[in-house]
């Protein structure tokens, strides 16, 4: 078995990607890698591998750049297993997590694909792909199984430009988790597609809808607007949770939704609207919330962190 996460990014965002990959990957035990730029260089925390020189510039011709990464997620039930299973001895310390309490996966095998005739059909002179490969099944499975993974790589996407993330998953196809700026659940029959193609395949896009019980928040916000006049603030918003029996973040909130319903009514009564929080904002915050959740449905969760930012 032998799963990947493919991205694809534009072009131009080539050295963003390996600076951003440097932030999430643990210090190379055998020496970084020298990336000479025209202004500067960079020192990736990660060695070569294969051909690939310890120095490369950014006009290198080579079709492919290779490197040995580890590189850093934030923990969840299928990285803790994982891990569990390579602790085979008792050892000093903590091998598998850095200061900052992060899982470190390694070896994970990256390939900058840098030229589209070598890494697809009908490859784009624009797009640049990075291939994230496993060394064999247990990772591959990890790789499937890992929300935490999955969304690191979403936010390197959405970080630096990407046009699209795929994981290959051989036999069985391609599972789209991303595509021009929104996150994406398809199973696509091959990898190995145009982005054309790609958007053909997963058709358009579709923002996750609201739950009857968000719905029922909205209009408990608008309804205490009406009352007070003015912008729809962050207090109307909690005033409606906190009506609906919702827990209030703090510091507006408490164990007892009753009484910080009294309490945010006293504020709005006094003219405390909070801060400017319009319908389409707290919309678009709570299906941002889902997507990184990988929910269809957005929630009553998904509208309080809405409000809480």
């Amino acid at each position: 078995m032998d799963y990947r996460y493919l991205l694809y990014f534009e072009r131009s965002a080539q050295t963003d990607v390996l600076e951003r990959l440097g932030e999430i990957a643990a210090p190379a035990n055998d020496g970084p890698t020298t990336l000479v730029l025209p202004d500067r260089t960079v020192e990736l925390p990660f060695p070569p591998w294969i051909d690939t020189g310890s120095t490369i510039r950014w006009d290198d011709p080579d079709p492919t750049w290779e490197f040995m990464t580890t590189l850093c997620f934030e923990p969840d039930e299928e990285i803790e297993d994982y891990l569990d299973r390579l602790r085979f001895t008792p050892t000093e310390g903590d091998p598998f997590h850095d200061e900052r309490g992060r899982a470190q996966i390694g070896i994970i095998y990256l390939t900058v694909h840098r030229d589209p005739d070598d890494w697809a059909l009908h490859g784009s002179r624009d797009v640049v792909l990075f291939e994230f490969g496993t060394p064999g099944s247990s990772m591959s499975v990890l790789f499937w199984e890992s929300g935490s993974i999955r969304r690191t790589f979403v936010a390197l996407l959405e970080a630096c430009r990407g046009v699209c993330g795929l994981l290959d998953m051989e036999d069985m196809g391609a599972d789209l988790l991303w595509l021009r700026g929104h996150d994406r659940d398809v199973r696509l029959p091959t990898w190995e597609l145009s982005v054309e193609e790609i958007e053909r395949s997963a058709g358009p896009w579709a923002p996750p809808q609201a739950s009857f019980a968000v719905e029922q928040l909205v209009a408990g916000a608008k309804a205490a607007r009406r009352r007070t006049g003015g912008e729809l603030g962050r207090n109307h918003w909690l005033v409606a949770l906190a009506r609906g029996g919702h827990t209030v973040p703090e510091p507006a909130g408490g164990t007892d939704p009753e009484a910080a319903a009294r309490r945010l009514q006293a504020q709005l009564d006094l003219g405390t609207l909070g801060a400017p929080l319009p319908e389409d904002v707290v919309r678009e915050q709570a299906a941002a919330s889902a997507r990184r959740a990988g929910r269809a449905l957005v929630t009553v969760e998904d509208l309080v962190a809405a409000v809480a930012e």
